[in-house]
């Protein structure tokens, strides 16, 4: 088990728990306790109590002296580490759906911080030529919404303009689209 995916050292007799999280299935995994949704630091613990409801996961050790704690989550949540940068891992949930990153800022802040990531977000894609096209995503169905075409760098100057609009249009259909834990549930 890697650092974020271990057994806590103490696991408290709750009798409200799920019945996934009195067997064995039960995926503990430790997070951070600081967050951070999009470019917003959160107190330690600010987020705790609406990352539980939303994700339906239970804390089972918070560490009041330590920067984690422990959460029981739901059989098939995991973390794995991203594939192109290092010192980041990634929470996923029982469907595949990235909902989070762990940053370890261990060596720079003394912590790490827990990214929770919107289920629909803007961003700007690049090709190996340079080009670069805007595209509004569905993280959860890993589906294209909308998308530019490709710009070349010549087109740059647009990127931002294109953003600007594309977060417009993504307001207009999904007006809570910045909050993480919007529309998971949702078909």
């Amino acid at each position: 088990m890697g650092f974020f995916t271990r057994k806590p050292r103490v696991r408290p007799i709750n009798p409200f728990l799920e019945p996934w999280e009195m067997t064995n299935e039960a995926n503990v995994i430790s997070l951070p306790r600081i967050a951070q949704i999009a470019d917003r630091r959160l107190h330690r613990d600010d987020h705790a109590e609406s990352m539980c409801v939303a994700w339906k996961c239970h804390p089972l050790d918070f560490r009041y002296d330590e920067w984690i704690a422990d959460h029981a989550f739901q059989p098939g949540w995991h973390v794995r580490a991203a594939e192109d940068r290092d010192l980041v891992s990634e929470l996923v949930d029982n469907s595949g759906a990235l909902r989070a990153e762990i940053v370890n800022r261990q060596l720079i802040d003394g912590y790490s911080i827990l990214s929770i990531l919107p289920r629909f977000y803007v961003t700007a894609q690049h090709d190996p030529a340079d080009n670069i096209r805007v595209v509004a995503l569905d993280r959860r169905d890993k589906r294209v919404m909308r998308q530019t075409r490709w710009m070349s760098p010549s087109e740059h100057k647009y990127v931002k303009h294109l953003t600007t609009e594309y977060a417009g249009w993504l307001d207009e259909l999904k007006p809570n689209h910045r909050d993480p834990f919007a529309y998971w549930s949702e078909a």
